[in-house]
């Protein structure tokens, strides 16, 4: 217990400092000062106010794009750790809200500005509007439960054999994503299986927006009820869970402050091949029973160091310090996020890429760099529940309240905008729902299910590429 601790100790670098209360201003600054100081990453910093110039004074749309792009990661990788140490004082479960809320409020107030600047264009602009803030509120679900959660098992992977995590959680989660779906896919069926003809075309019309005016409400009724099922009635589902037996890499977590360590993560990559010695893999089949049962001994060994190294670490930011660095960090990503979006028609323009290919896959993976960047760093220190928090979280977060305000406003502001998405994608995001529920049914990940999700994203972007340029 006491190696342990001292493990623990040399780990967060605050040994037995006492806890940090609601405000500590000088303790705040000096650890924001060793977040900037310990990754030679930051340094992509200075891209920041470079690409703020290249909007301003209108340079290349190419270079104002990938300046603002190189800028947002760092700040993703201080939101991490500042995710992870509030993490330490609230809890996973209200942690992760609290650091998908932070990146949905973006992508929220960039798609309520879109639908209230249509207003003011013509019809045809107005609905193109429309298309693109419906292709980028179902991009963030997909990126989110198939680009993230799949980098997330990955990058969790190569350090870890097996990862464990809540089933029961995610079971909840799955259903409530579904039930999403189903929402969504009610209004944009019923309006492709209309024939339109005569005078009643219009009325149909107010009725199909109608139905996603009551949609909205109920969704916004229902994502209230899951916060209290999430974090009153049942939060102890979404606890941590311990990590599994003999799935670690290492005898300890990754250090606090791993932005430096992301080139290592392959060093961890398993050995699929022969043994060391030489022998054949169906050799190993043939181990005794003593040294079975010896390594059995020495993975709890390893898995109890773990618990006690997580349980002596205490968190390095105030909770006002904590909230406040998250909240100057989302506000200069929402600049920067804004930067990008305003330069991503000109760049489609100069490389000849799809508006449909930008609007569901560009935007949302450039919107949520940050909380992406988060749940794949947590996943490689095997907090499994705190990074599937995150992810999967950021996509119900979207799919039962960001997208049903969305609408809610184009409703107060007299927009045509409603939940009768494009018939294409809404198939495509109950696809990646059925398959995300699939993967985490069991409560257990590995690399090579992370690969399989990437993979199913990838191929949905190229088709998203093909189709718009078709």
């Amino acid at each position: 217990a006491a190696a342990a601790a001292g493990e623990g100790s040399s780990l967060d670098g605050r040994g037995s400092l006492p806890r940090p209360g609601v405000v500590a201003v000088g303790g705040d600054l000096k650890e924001l000062g060793t977040m900037l100081l310990s990754s030679w990453m930051n340094l992509l910093l200075l891209c920041l106010p470079i690409g703020a110039a290249a909007a301003l004074r209108g340079w290349n749309a190419g270079a104002t794009f990938v300046l603002n792009l190189l800028g947002i990661v760092p700040l993703a990788l201080m939101l991490g750790n500042i995710t992870e140490d509030l993490a330490l004082r609230c809890g996973d479960v209200l942690g992760g809200l609290i650091n998908a809320t932070f990146g949905n409020v973006v992508e929220m107030i960039m798609a309520c500005v879109f639908i209230v600047q249509g207003l003011s264009k013509s019809q045809g602009s107005q609905q193109e509007l429309n298309v693109v803030v419906a292709a980028s509120l179902l991009g963030s679900i997909l990126s989110n439960i198939l680009f993230v959660l799949g980098g997330c098992f990955f990058f969790g992977g190569l350090y870890h054999s097996e990862q464990k995590f809540n089933a029961e959680a995610c079971k909840a989660n799955s259903t409530t994503l579904f039930m999403s779906c189903i929402a969504v896919l009610l209004p944009t069926i019923t309006k492709a299986l209309h024939k339109p003809y005569g005078s009643k075309e219009d009325n149909f019309a107010a009725k199909t927006e109608l139905m996603s005016h009551i949609s909205s409400i109920i969704l916004l009724g229902v994502y209230s009820v899951y916060l209290y099922f999430q974090l009153v009635s049942h939060r102890h589902l979404f606890q941590r869970t311990e990590s599994l037996a003999g799935g670690s890499r290492s005898p300890s977590a990754l250090p606090r402050h791993a932005s430096s360590q992301l080139g290592s993560s392959f060093n961890g990559f398993q050995r699929l091949g022969p043994s060391r010695d030489g022998s054949p893999p169906d050799t190993l089949s043939r181990q005794s029973s003593s040294d079975a049962a010896l390594a059995q001994d020495d993975a709890y060994s390893r898995s109890k160091r773990e618990r006690e190294v997580e349980q002596s670490e205490e968190p390095s930011l105030s909770l006002l310090g904590a909230l406040f660095a998250m909240m100057a960090i989302s506000a200069v990503v929402a600049i920067a996020s804004e930067f990008l979006c305003n330069s991503i028609e000109e760049v489609s323009q100069q490389f000849h890429i799809s508006s449909s290919f930008i609007g569901m896959i560009v935007l949302p993976i450039a919107g949520n760099a940050c909380e992406h960047l988060t749940a794949v760093m947590v996943a490689m220190r095997n907090k499994m529940d705190l990074s599937l928090a995150v992810a999967v979280g950021s996509s119900i977060q979207i799919a039962i309240f960001v997208v049903p305000f969305c609408v809610i406003v184009a409703w107060a502001c007299g927009s045509s905008f409603a939940m009768d998405f494009d018939q294409f994608g809404t198939m495509v995001m109950t696809l990646a729902v059925m398959l995300s529920s699939i993967v985490t049914m069991d409560g257990r990940s590995n690399w090579f299910m992370g690969l399989m999700l990437i993979v199913t994203y990838v191929l949905i972007g190229v088709c998203y590429l093909t189709r718009g340029q078709g």
